[in-house]
This record gives C-alpha cells, structure tokens and sequence, in this order.
C-alpha cells in the first residue's frame, strides 16, 4: 500500500505574515539605532552621545560627541521604504555635522558614533528577531501552515 502525506497552505497568506513582520522588525530596528530604550538603558545614536553637562567642551578626538545643545539628538527620523521586496529601514539626521563629526574634516579628526550606535543596539536586535520569528510560526500555525 502506497501513501502520502500532503499538507497545503495558503503561500500568499505565508508570504503577507513575513512582510508584514519584516516591516514591523525593520521599523523597530531603525527607531532603536536612532534612539531607543531596551531594559531600562538608552541605546542607539542617543545613547552613545556622551551627555556631559552644561556647556561641555567638545569631546576629544576617538571619543564620541559630547551632547552639548541636543540638536543631533533630537534629529533623528525614521522611515521604512517598501512594502515588498526589499524592505529598506532608513535612519538618518538632516543635521550637517553628524557627518563631520562621524568622519571628520580637514580640521578635525572623527568623533565616531555610528558604529558604537549599531554595537549597542546588537542584544535588542537579537530578542527582537527571536520575537519576531515566534510571532511569525504563531500566526503562521493560526492560518493551518506549519514552520
């Protein structure tokens, strides 16, 4: 005796969960590198200016920038840019010396912070990816399909 085992889905369904989870990860993503909060600490761009009192001098040469005014802090805007594929979270600032700070120019050397923004926001990437693949098997499970 000859079997099968078969089991269908609704691959459009499947596919829509994935999108729809990819662009909410990759719009939280976005606002922590530019500024969020995971377990009580600030992380992102926010959390590596170094906040370092009224009037500060400026930060030295390797370091980040010193939060002097805020006006950089503040900044930062996000967006998500498609709905399909691919899906492109965006973080930036219209604030011109964040360039000149990141990379330096003729007369100063770089306050790099993007970098240390990315690193501090690598354990909430984490939990935020392992979250977002048990809400995609769960909802996944709740239109028949399995992962």
């Amino acid at each position: 005796m000859s079997g099968s085992a078969r089991h269908n889905f609704d691959a459009d369904a499947v596919a829509r969960i994935f999108r729809e989870e990819a662009t909410a990860l990759a719009t939280d993503l976005a606002e922590a590198f530019a500024g969020g909060e995971a377990n009580g600490d600030v992380i992102g761009v926010v959390g590596v200016l170094q906040k370092a009192g009224k009037s500060p001098p400026p930060s030295n040469p390797g370091d980040p920038p010193n939060w002097r005014t805020g006006t950089m802090a503040r900044s930062w805007r996000t967006r998500v840019k498609g709905k399909g594929d691919p899906i492109v979270a965006v973080a930036g600032t219209n604030v011109k010396y964040a360039e000149w700070l990141e990379n330096g120019t003729k007369r100063m050397l770089p306050r790099p912070f993007l970098g240390l923004a990315m690193d501090s926001i690598e354990p909430y990437v984490a939990r935020r990816i392992a979250q977002a693949a048990d809400v995609v098997k769960k909802r996944v499970g709740q239109i028949g399909g399995t992962l």
